[in-house]
């Protein structure tokens, strides 16, 4: 059964990626050619920055941090040490030797599989809901939602509620939403699955199937940053990657992903094929990857030549 996961703006891990990113932001906007790998970790009201930088600018790491938090919520007061060392080296990519790939596929216009898409849709609808209805004041930014592809036998179920049998459900949906304890399990549900299938009506739904959930991302939570959601970005069908977050821009999982998704994207526009994978590996410090290996739908196309020089990690403003 295959299926993709989004999370929320508050979900722990999402949270560490957004201070990482804050941090990398602030350092490259005082000093452009600055190179980041920086690690966010922390929860139950404690926040970890740590890494290397070497930059020209100065400034306090802690308060960048507290932003980026209340951004998702003011309610994460969370209190962050900081133990940023100096990079040594004039280094302008990576360290390590890395490997990065991009996929598409023409089942969707957005050019990803489709319960990829549906659930970014839906995690896109709960934050609208969030921020523009009143009644859902109860929900937290720490949320998570999962779609599958499969069949299921029997009754379907909406929240709490059945609503008759069916042979066969192609799409299913799991959210689970953190919430204020003073609202009733049962009441989340209703509200939360009347909601959504409205717009979603074919999906067989399930809100926080293992029940409450009071935590409050991390301040009753734990999270790190580069942590990928358990659906992968693609869906579980394809291997999952670490995001980027605490990296410069330049480097190989920022520039070289980007390139190859984009890659990808280009020739399943072309009508070359209907899905494409291409997987670069760039050798420490490399601007050029040493391996571009693109598969398609047909298996190896070997019409298909895509030069090195075409997924450049140097980025013409830096």
């Amino acid at each position: 059964m295959a299926f993709a996961s989004v999370r929320g703006p508050g979900h722990p891990d999402e949270a560490c990626d957004k201070v990482a990113r804050a941090l990398v932001d602030e350092y490259v906007r005082r000093d452009p050619e600055s190179r980041c790998d920086l690690r966010v970790t922390g929860g139950h009201g404690t926040l970890f920055v740590s890494g290397e930088v070497r930059s020209q600018a100065d400034f306090d790491a802690g308060a960048v941090a507290k932003a980026a938090l209340s951004e998702i919520d003011p309610a994460l007061a969370l209190e962050p040490f900081v133990s940023i060392e100096r990079m040594e080296g004039a280094l302008r990519t990576t360290a390590d030797a890395c490997a990065v790939f991009g996929y598409a596929t023409n089942e969707t216009p957005e050019r990803l599989p489709l319960h990829v898409v549906r659930a970014q849709e839906i995690a896109s609808e709960i934050a609208r809901l969030r921020r523009e209805d009143p009644d859902w004041y109860w929900c937290g930014a720490d949320y998570d939602v999962s779609v599958y592809v499969g069949h299921s036998v029997g009754a379907r179920h909406v929240g709490a509620r059945h609503v008759g049998a069916r042979h066969a459900v192609p799409l299913h949906a799991v959210v689970r939403l953190s919430h204020v304890p003073s609202i009733a399990l049962d009441d989340l549900r209703l509200r939360t699955a009347s909601a959504l299938s409205r717009r979603w009506p074919e999906f067989d739904w399930k809100v926080n199937p293992a029940g409450p959930d009071t935590r409050a991302g991390l301040m009753g939570r734990i999270g790190s940053s580069r942590q990928p959601p358990s659906g992968g970005r693609y869906g579980s069908t394809l291997p999952d990657r670490s995001s980027g977050a605490g990296f410069h821009a330049s480097h190989p999982t920022n520039r070289g992903a980007e390139l190859a998704r984009n890659a990808a994207v280009e020739l399943i526009s072309s009508g070359s094929c209907g899905a494409a994978w291409i997987e670069l590996v760039y050798l420490p410090d490399d601007v050029l990857p040493t391996s571009v290996r693109i598969r398609t739908d047909k298996g190896a196309d070997l019409d298909v030549r895509l030069s090195p020089d075409h997924f450049s990690l140097i980025i013409p403003s830096l």
